[in-house]
């Protein structure tokens, strides 16, 4: 029997770790959260005395925005702060891996897989001259490894899981 997983393919989940994102350890939604959080008041300032408005209502500690150019220029602060932050901090290290959750009410359940695509993982190894410099060598991931993600569906849910984490199921 042919156990390579296709689309449209049965599956039965053998563990239920959950595909969250695929990268060096920071991530950019994390970081720009950590921004929001901290510089909130900062930037809405910033903006604010630049003639920017758009805050509809303060609820607890949140603030409510309306206005759609006031919106997207307090999240491309936030994107841009979060970018230089990682940049300098070196994305946390040179290493790119999966990161997953544990979902553990998927656990021995089937669905089908609608969707499948590749992620590489590995260390990344900067671009350099040889010792004579003659010779260019590129930047590249040492220790590469592909990794085969399926997008599931469950009982009208997706998520996304590694082909390692099922079973293939013949009906």
């Amino acid at each position: 029997m042919d156990k390579i997983i296709r689309e449209k393919d049965k599956v039965k989940i053998i563990n239920p770790e959950i595909f969250v994102r695929y990268g060096y350890p920071m991530s950019k939604d994390e970081t720009i959260n950590k921004i929001d959080e901290k510089y909130q008041s900062d930037i809405v300032k910033f903006l604010t005395d630049l003639n920017i408005t758009g805050i509809k209502e303060k609820i607890n500690t949140n603030l409510v925005f309306n206005d759609g150019d006031f919106i997207r220029a307090y999240e491309d602060i936030c994107k841009a702060l979060a970018y230089y932050l990682m940049k300098k901090k070196k994305f946390g290290g040179n290493t790119r891996s999966i990161y997953t959750e544990t979902e553990k009410r998927f656990m021995g359940k089937i669905g089908e897989v609608i969707g499948i695509h590749r992620v590489m993982t590995g260390k990344y190894v900067s671009d350099y001259y040889d010792e004579y410099g003659m010779e260019y060598i590129p930047a590249r991931l040492e220790k590469q490894k592909s990794h085969k993600i399926l997008t599931i569906l469950i009982e009208k849910e997706f998520f996304e899981i590694e082909d390692i984490n099922v079973e293939k199921i013949f009906i």
